[in-house]
């Protein structure tokens, strides 16, 4: 099923608003704490690696991950996220939303076709194009303030300059959204643009639980809570987590309340 909704302040901050989006799948992926997973499309093993493990331990820690199901970096956050999902007991939760540059009856690239099949069951495919739009070179760098617009957080894993990762960073800036960078090889062209955003004030991160953390506070803001964790996460972490003040280990999800922060309205 299609559904479309009207957004009030989902990318409304920024330079260009979004006056609808086309969902496919699950509505509460989008009202769920999300964090957007971005990079080259040239990704390397190191990138590929580290997109599925910071997606896979997102999701077991209770987030949804958000990224752009193209080519390169995009691909593999969403792979984390179903294989976290199928390997545990939370399939019940949503996991993943792919945000496309094109309609939702489309998939680009035709490679990922079973990997959209699989997303729609544990999340939602979702764009602000009509049904029946095709891909085109400028859909995707508009798109992406939409990925960072539906997450508290956006991590880079490779970017080098110019890369359209660094446009999502510049929208998530303009959200007052939170912006993370993992470090790389120094040799590497695909480092440059996540080290640049580490001195312009990115947080450098090297596991998900950094950022796990760092948005504990936000979501206490928000009066939130998580799903049960299923992942891997330290002693410190745990901690930390109950200096902050908040459990993550309730069953429940006040969805409610981030739908109210996002007054994502389903149109009749």
């Amino acid at each position: 099923m299609v559904r479309s909704l009207v957004p009030g302040t989902v990318a409304g901050s920024c330079r260009r608003a979004t006056s609808a989006v086309n969902v496919r799948g699950r509505l509460d992926a989008l009202l769920a704490p999300s964090v957007a997973i971005v990079g080259t499309r040239r990704a390397a093993g190191y990138g590929r690696e580290q997109s599925e493990r910071f997606a896979t331990d997102l999701v077991r820690a209770g987030w949804v991950v958000t990224s752009g199901l193209a080519r390169g970096v995009d691909t593999y956050p969403h792979r984390g996220a179903v294989a976290a999902l199928s390997a545990s007991a939370a399939g019940q939760r949503p996991g993943t939303v792919a945000v496309m540059g094109h309609g939702i009856d489309t998939v680009y690239t035709p490679a990922n076709a079973r990997l959209a099949a699989q997303i729609i069951e544990c999340g939602a495919l979702v764009s602000d194009h009509p049904l029946g739009v095709g891909p085109a070179a400028d859909h995707f760098p508009a798109r992406n303030r939409i990925i960072s617009g539906l997450s508290l957080g956006t991590l880079v894993i490779e970017a080098p300059p110019g890369s359209g990762a660094l446009i999502t960073t510049n929208y998530a800036n303009d959200q007052g959204l939170q912006v993370y960078a993992l470090p790389g090889p120094v040799s590497s062209p695909a480092s440059e643009g996540r080290h640049q955003l580490i001195k312009q004030g990115a947080r450098l991160v090297t596991s998900a639980e950094d950022i796990v953390i760092d948005l504990l506070p936000t979501l206490a803001m928000l009066g939130r809570t998580l799903p049960s964790r299923q992942g891997p996460l330290s002693p410190a972490g745990r901690a930390q987590w109950t200096v902050e003040g908040l459990s993550l280990q309730s069953s429940s999800t006040k969805v409610s309340e981030v739908g109210q922060r996002r007054r994502l309205v389903l149109r009749r």
